[in-house]
C-alpha cells in the first residue's frame, strides 16, 4: 500500500522563495541519489519540495525502496509543495553561477527560476501524489559516529553482490552482540567482517540486513564527525544525521552462519607490507586486466612472487619481501579481491593465513586483534 504526503496543495496566486545556489545544489546532490531515471510511478522521477512559511524546506528523493530527505533553510513567506523533474532541475541549477536564485511557482504549476540574466522554466507535479516511505516505529536504536559507520561500510561493502540469488547476500549484515558491533558482507566467494567495541544502550542483542544499494548511497553522504542515530523496525531502518534522513526497507531472512567459516586452523602465515603487495597486484592487473583474471601468488621463504601471463603473451613477474612461517606454497587469486582488501583495511602491514591452495585464505591484522577478517577463495591456477 502506498503512503502519500499529506500536504495542502492549495491554490495560490504564486509561491515565491529564494535561496543560495550552492546550498540548494548540495541538497539536490544528496537527495537525487535514489531517484530512478525511469519509474513505473512517474512522479518518483522527481524531487519533492515541502516549504514552510518559516523558510524550512524539505527535499526528498525516493525509489519506494529507499528515500533520502534533507532540510535546508531558505527565504520564504508562504507554505507550499511541488515535485520537480530531478535530473533536469539538477542540471539547470548546476549551470547557474554561485549566488542568489529566485523561484516562483505559478498557479499553472510552472516553476520559474531566475538568477541574474538567466531564466529557466520547468513544469512541476502535485506533491500530494508523491509516495512516502512509512514512518519507522523504532523498536531498537544505535548511535554511532559518522566516520566509524563510513569505515565499517567501506571495509565490507565490496564483498557484497547486488545480483546474488540469495536475497540475504544482497546486503550488509549488522549484528549487535556481546558489546560489539559487527558488519559482514559476502558473496560466498569472499567474505569481509569488520568489528568494533560498541556500547549497546538497548541491553539486548539484535541484527538486521541493510540492502547494498542503501549502504552504498549512505556511504556517499556521511562525511561529518557527528553522530548517526539508527532506528530499526521490523521491516525498515532509518539513519538520521545532521539535517538528513535516509529511510530504507530491510532485507528479511537469516544470514549465513559466517562464524563457522572463521574457525578453521591455518598452517602457514605471511606478513607483508600492504603498499608493496598493492603495487605488485596493480602492476599484474595492467598485464592481465580481465575481470576474472587469475594472479599466481607464490609464498616463498622470505618473499612473495607475483606472476601472471595472458594468451597474447603478456606477462609479469614481481617479487616483494615478506615474513613467513610454514611451507612454501603457490595459490591463484582473483587480483581484484586482494586489492579490495588492501584498499580497505587501512593498515601498513597485513597477515595472510593459508592452509592449502584449495581452501580460502584469511587476511587479518598483524596486532592479533579481530577488528577485521577477510576470507578469499582461491582460483584454479590451471585456468589462467
Amino acid at each position: 500500500m502506498n503512503h502519500f504526503l499529506s500536504v495542502d496543495y492549495k491554490e495560490v496566486t504564486a509561491l515565491n522563495f529564494s535561496c543560495d545556489r550552492d546550498l540548494i545544489l548540495e541538497a539536490l546532490n544528496t537527495v537525487i541519489k535514489p531517484v530512478p531515471q525511469k519509474a513505473s510511478i512517474p512522479v518518483l522521477e522527481g524531487i519533492c519540495f515541502e516549504i514552510e512559511a518559516d523558510g524550512t524546506c524539505r527535499l526528498t528523493g525516493s525509489d519506494v525502496e529507499m528515500s533520502i530527505e534533507t532540510v535546508i533553510h531558505i527565504d520564504a513567506e508562504e507554505k507550499g509543495s511541488f515535485v520537480v523533474p530531478a535530473k533536469k532541475f539538477f542540471d539547470m541549477i548546476s549551470k547557474i553561477d554561485s549566488g542568489k536564485i529566485d523561484f516562483t511557482l505559478d498557479p499553472n504549476k510552472m516553476l520559474h527560476i531566475v538568477s541574474g540574466m538567466i531564466k529557466f522554466d520547468i513544469s512541476t507535479q502535485d506533491a500530494e501524489f508523491y509516495p512516502q516511505m512509512p514512518l519507522v516505529e523504532k523498536s531498537k536504536s544505535i548511535v554511532i559516529k559518522q566516520e566509524l559507520l563510513l569505515n565499517m561500510i567501506k571495509q565490507t561493502l565490496f564483498s557484497v553482490s547486488e545480483f546474488e540469488a540469495k536475497a540475504t547476500l544482497r546486503g550488509l549484515y549488522f549484528c549487535v552482540e556481546d558489546g560489539f558491533l559487527t558488519v559482514v558482507g559476502s558473496d560466498m566467494r569472499r567474505m569481509a567482517m569488520r568489528k568494533e567495541e560498541f556500547l549497546n544502550t538497548n541491553g539486548e542483542d539484535f541484527s538486521f540486513i541493510v540492502p547494498a544499494k542503501t549502504a552504498a548511497e549512505l556511504s556517499k553522504i556521511i562525511t561529518g564527525d557527528t553522530d548517526v542515530i539508527i532506528g530499526i523496525a521490523s521491516t525498515h531502518i532509518v539513519f538520521e544525521f545532521d539535517e538528513t534522513k535516509v529511510t530504507s526497507r530491510l532485507i528479511s531472512g537469516e544470514y549465513i552462519k559466517y562464524k563457522s567459516l572463521l574457525k578453521r586452523e591455518f598452517k602457514n602465515e605471511v606478513i607483508v607490507g600492504c603498499d608493496d603487495l598493492k603495487k605488485a597486484l596493480e602492476r599484474a592487473l595492467i598485464v592481465n586486466d580481465k575481470s576474472n583474471s587469475c594472479i599466481r601468488v607464490n609464498f616463498e621463504y622470505d618473499s612473495i612472487v607475483i606472476y601472471c601471463r595472458t594468451s597474447e603473451g603478456h606477462s609479469l613477474t614481481d617479487e616483494i619481501p615478506c615474513k613467513k612461517t610454514g611451507e612454501n606454497m603457490e595459490i591463484g587469486f582473483k587480483g581484484k579481491y586482494l586489492l579490495d582488501v588492501l584498499n580497505g583495511c587501512g593498515d601498513k602491514e597485513i597477515k595472510i593465513k593459508i592452509d592449502s591452495a584449495r581452501t580460502p585464505a584469511c587476511l587479518v591484522p598483524t596486532d592479533g586483534s579481530d577488528r577485521y577478517i577477510y576470507l578469499i577463495s582461491p582460483m584454479n591456477i590451471n585456468n589462467d
